[in-house]
């Protein structure tokens, strides 16, 4: 299997894939506390502080404990060994990992801000555990552990072997054929109907880095929302999350409590993710401000192809409806799932382009 396994359960932009990251406030790789917070507790002890301040942390929510309980089927998966590190991000480290059937598996690592941020974390693993689809990544188990000697959630699940939509960008030197992108559409929209209809839920971080891909050409959406949990209670901090390119129109408020949205920016973000697999790179890309992109966001007419880029009347007709910029008319999964241009898209144009030598990743 390639080195370049589930890179898009892996953070490197709020918003979408891109040079640079979280600033202030990131993760260090392997899972560790945020800097700001080893810093202030080292300056107030040196580093038995530190580790007396991630001692704190690990008890001062105990009832979000019971979000998994002892005995159950996670207690077998905590045999789950790390074998190599596939990646590094904000929120944490990816790892290749053996199961204790001796499966290989893919093992995400995040730590924590505080125990608020504990809880709603472990809240949103849970809806992951729950769901079960072809087109939602599986996920085997999720467990607290010492890593490092930090408290680490561990989640356990399954390894897509041929990475991220992201990666199938970078392989085509950043112009996905028309059909795979068909493909991977297809395959996210049953993904988000699934947990849009059945699961009552939305997935709030769609982008090319959160679709995983198998050599059988499987689309599998991954993520579910822990990397925006994350991201959202750093953003209440002050804390600046880069440029939300994938960000629907609806999610621009100046004040966090009147914000109203539904699953439709999911599908926002998802016409967002097809330019940036025809283009390379998501609209709006090259706006570095924040209070400027959104300004645009707001005030401008939906995002569309560049005029050199050559695509069907069908791809333009899609992508279009994806990005209706008011949310009650913008189509549920269900009906662009039945659209001409992506009903009969198949796995084959798609299997072509991921049997190209795997690409070296960039985080």
């Amino acid at each position: 299997m390639g080195s370049t396994v589930n890179a898009g359960f892996l953070e490197s932009t709020a918003g979408g894939y891109g040079d640079g990251g979280y600033r202030r406030g990131s993760y260090l790789g392997g899972g560790s506390l945020p800097l700001d917070s080893l810093a202030d507790a080292s300056a107030a002890g040196g580093y038995f502080a530190a580790l007396e301040h991630q001692a704190k942390l690990a008890r001062a929510d105990s009832s979000a404990q019971s979000l998994f309980d002892p005995g159950d089927e996670d207690d077998a998966w905590k045999e789950t060994s790390l074998d190599k590190c596939i990646g590094q991000g904000s929120f944490g480290s990816v790892y290749r990992g053996t199961g204790p059937g001796g499966e290989t598996v893919a093992v995400k690592l995040v730590s924590y801000v505080d125990a608020h941020d504990r809880r709603n974390v472990l809240k949103e693993v849970r809806v992951m555990k729950d769901c079960d689809h072809p087109n939602i990544v599986r996920y085997h188990a999720a467990f607290e552990r010492e890593h490092a000697l930090r408290l680490t959630l561990w989640v356990i699940m399954e390894l897509a072997s041929e990475g991220s939509a992201h990666d199938l960008i970078k392989k085509c030197s950043g112009r996905v054929s028309e059909s795979a992108i068909a493909w991977v559409m297809k395959g996210s929209l049953a993904g988000l109907h699934y947990l849009h209809s059945e699961r009552k839920t939305m997935h709030r971080d769609i982008k090319a880095a959160n679709i995983l891909l198998t050599a059988a050409g499987e689309v599998k959406l991954a993520d579910l929302g822990l990397a925006a949990q994350l991201s959202n209670t750093m953003s209440q901090r002050g804390t600046l999350c880069g440029t939300p390119t994938h960000m629907a129109p609806e999610l621009v408020n100046p004040n966090p409590e009147e914000m109203i949205y539904n699953n439709r920016v999911d599908i926002w973000s998802l016409g967002i993710t097809a330019i940036e697999m025809a283009e390379g790179r998501p609209p709006r890309s090259n706006v570095n401000n924040v209070v400027e992109f959104a300004m645009k966001l707001m005030s401008e007419p939906p995002p569309t192809f560049s005029p050199v880029t050559k695509v069907s009347d069908g791809f333009k007709s899609w992508v279009a409806a994806t990005l209706i910029k008011e949310p009650s008319v913008r189509p549920p999964a269900a009906d662009l799932g039945n659209h001409p241009w992506v009903r009969g898209a198949q796995a084959d144009a798609a299997k072509a382009l991921l049997a190209r030598p795997v690409a070296t990743h960039s985080l």
